[in-house]
């Protein structure tokens, strides 16, 4: 039978225009058996199904190789050869005929009978030595080369193979905020990937630029993604961290995180730490650290035990203020300070609430005072102490307070009244705060008065004898002061004798003190206490001097006239020695 004609188109070329023998191909490159569906056009590439997913350049980029029975080309279509022979079938092969149709055009195959092609031999110039197999295309699949989806993804050939798997970079981005307390351990849970036990965390100040610029740091282990650390110092820290399979002994293994921070604050005092029963105090606690947050501070509030928060202020860097709550009985709490939700620092393990009518005061000493002048006023009782302890007279806060350890001697710093109260002279009702806040009324009074010292109307008297001393002046206290005292201070440099006598209230404008009677002569300045502790202040006059003297050395040697009528008054002139003018009216001479 003969094969078909071709078209002219289609016919092979003379011996010499043919291009050189293609390699022998496997038995299976051609199936004996009809493919299920239409063949693809001439110019259409197919593949067989184990390589349906492998991708192709287009033809104009794949490398210069002989053309491949199963591969399209662009020169006109050459004879497809037969399967090479097996021992079914002789190796003299006839060139294989095939009318191929327009693209546009495919004609059907049958698909239930076997293909029959008709087979003529090849002319002998067509036949020659097999050439060596060549390596196969890797845009070629064969039998032998492995699925693509084990193929090794292409790389520059000057890339370096790599050492190990790739791994995700190292990432930590929180927390942003931490805040904790000196000396104090905290755990910190890191939040990011790759972060894994036993890695390495420096916390660096916030002056650091760098993971290794020297700066001191406190070093941690992570476990669990958290890591807990313990800071000595106040200050922003900000987080380097090495994983563990970097060098342990270079800190430019580091990797710095800035944004991932800790705050450390310190707590120093906390005053008061009590308050009254139903009464409201302010808390003043001192420290370090409080405003490192800056415009990211939340609001801070003040914890008392489990049951009671009040919002705090933050002062400056060194001071938080915050409120009590009000309670109604005496108990012990602690307080902390919480930031936020971020941390919550312990400030006081015990703060106590108390009766503030438990502290007694049983005397007062001076129990009065001159309104303008700022003196210490002792007090003796039973007293609470809880930081800050002060007196109050009237509306006048003291000064300053202190307690003995004992709790039985107050001591207060009377203020000075303003000259408003110059006129106000009187009583001011005495009130104690152990907390310096939570007035309680003691019953006790302080006597006001505004007096000033005129002179004395007496300047001598002799030393072996007591006499009273009439002193004048003005807003003497008729009642309700006693203590008074005269203090008697020698004049003398050499001589630091000085004596104290009690004081006689007579009226407002008149008081009389009890000469020393040393038994030496001596001259005295003389200072009235009112309120056995301070002096008045004195006139235009100055302070009143005395002169006790030795009536002993007093002489009379004459007299003149020695006599005269009985009936008549007579004025005689009388000589001796130490005789001395102690006042007007106050020389006395008596006869018989």
């Amino acid at each position: 039978q003969q094969p078909p004609s071709l078209p002219p188109s289609l016919a092979p070329s003379p011996p010499s225009a043919r291009p050189p023998p293609l390699p022998s191909m496997p038995a299976t490159s051609i199936s004996q058996q009809p493919p299920s569906i239409p063949p693809p056009p001439p110019s259409s590439f197919s593949l067989p199904p184990s390589t349906s997913q492998l991708l192709l350049p287009p033809p104009q980029q794949l490398p210069s190789l002989p053309h491949s029975p199963l591969s399209p080309s662009p020169s006109p279509p050459l004879p497809l050869l037969p399967p090479s022979p097996t021992p079914e079938q002789p190796s003299s092969l006839s060139p294989l005929s095939i009318p191929l149709l327009p693209p546009s055009t495919p004609a059907p195959l049958p698909t239930q009978q076997p293909l029959s092609l008709p087979l003529s031999p090849l002319p002998p110039s067509m036949i020659s030595t097999p050439s060596p197999q060549l390596p196969p295309s890797p845009l070629i699949p064969s039998p032998s080369m492995p699925p693509p989806s084990q193929l090794p993804i292409p790389t520059s050939p000057n890339a370096p193979a790599p050492s190990q798997p790739i791994q995700s970079p190292l990432l930590i981005d929180g927390p942003a905020w931490t805040i904790v307390a000196v000396d104090e351990p905290a755990a910190i849970q890191l939040s990011g990937q790759n972060i894994a036990d036993g890695d390495v965390i420096l916390w660096k100040d916030m002056s650091s630029s760098s993971c290794s610029d020297g700066a001191a740091a406190d070093v941690s282990l992570v476990n669990s993604q958290s890591v807990l650390s313990t800071f000595q110092n106040t200050g922003i820290k900000q987080l380097c961290y090495k994983q563990m399979n970097a060098q342990a002994s270079t800190v430019e293994s580091f990797l710095f995180f800035p944004l991932v921070r800790v705050a450390v604050m310190r707590v120093d005092s906390v005053l008061p730490f009590g308050t009254a029963v139903g009464c409201v105090s302010v808390l003043h606690i001192a420290g370090e650290g409080f405003d490192l947050l800056g415009a990211d501070t939340p609001t801070v509030s003040c914890i008392f035990g489990s049951s009671y928060s009040t919002i705090a202020t933050i002062i400056n860097g060194s001071m938080i203020s915050c409120p009590t709550p009000v309670t109604d009985s005496s108990s012990t709490m602690s307080v902390h300070i919480e930031v936020g939700s971020i941390a919550s620092i312990l400030a006081l393990r015990s703060f106590s609430v108390y009766d503030a009518l438990s502290d007694v005061v049983a005397s007062v000493a001076p129990a009065a005072g001159p309104y303008n002048l700022a003196g210490p006023i002792h007090m003796v009782g039973s007293f609470n102490d809880f930081g800050t302890p002060a007196c109050r007279f009237g509306e006048f806060s003291s000064l300053a307070a202190s307690l003995d350890p004992s709790g039985t001697e107050l001591v207060c710093q009377k203020p000075a009244f303003p000259d408003s109260h110059r006129e106000q002279t009187g009583s001011y009702p005495i009130s104690f705060a152990a907390n310096g806040q939570c007035f309680a009324d003691t019953g006790k009074f302080f006597f006001t008065y505004n007096a000033q010292v005129g002179q004395g109307l007496l300047r001598g008297a002799p030393a072996s004898s007591a006499l009273l001393l009439p002193i004048t002046g003005f807003g003497f206290p008729v009642s309700g002061l006693s203590g008074g005292k005269c203090a008697f201070t020698s004049r003398s440099a050499s001589d630091a004798f000085r004596v104290e006598t009690e004081l006689v209230l007579a009226s407002s404008t008149l008081v009389s003190c009890w000469t020393p009677a040393s038994g030496l002569p001596r001259q005295y300045d003389v200072t009235v206490l009112l309120n056995g502790v301070d002096p008045l202040p004195v006139g235009i006059h100055g302070s009143p001097q005395f002169t006790e003297y030795d009536v002993a050395s007093v002489r009379l040697h004459a007299v003149s006239p020695v006599a005269g009528p009985v009936e008549d008054s007579n004025r005689i002139t009388l000589y001796g020695a130490n005789f001395a003018d102690f006042g007007a009216g106050q020389l006395v001479v008596r006869a018989g």
